[in-house]
């Protein structure tokens, strides 16, 4: 692999990082500040925590996903990268 895709390779764990970090947080702030499962958890509570974890499954696989396109594709990647950051 050459040196713009691994650059883009970090990059991509970047994104990701900062995506995983996000999720956790969310979870740690809702069981800090409203006690979601920290005590006897609700349905709703429960249901809350597991998408919170099915949320950081999706996020790896979307992570596993783009940095095998990248791999495949550096140049259209260079392209969705430019696209969904511009935010």
């Amino acid at each position: 692999m050459d040196k713009s895709k691994n650059i883009l390779i970090r990059d991509v764990d970047e994104i990701f990082d900062d995506a995983e970090r996000s999720i956790y947080d969310l979870g740690r702030k809702l069981m800090e500040k409203y006690g979601v499962g920290v005590t006897e958890p609700t349905d709703d509570e429960i249901r809350i925590l597991q998408l919170i974890g099915e949320a950081h499954k999706y996020i790896k696989e979307a992570r596993d996903l783009t940095k095998r396109e990248v791999k495949r594709n550096s140049e259209n990647y260079a392209k969705l990268v430019k696209i969904y950051t511009q935010d």
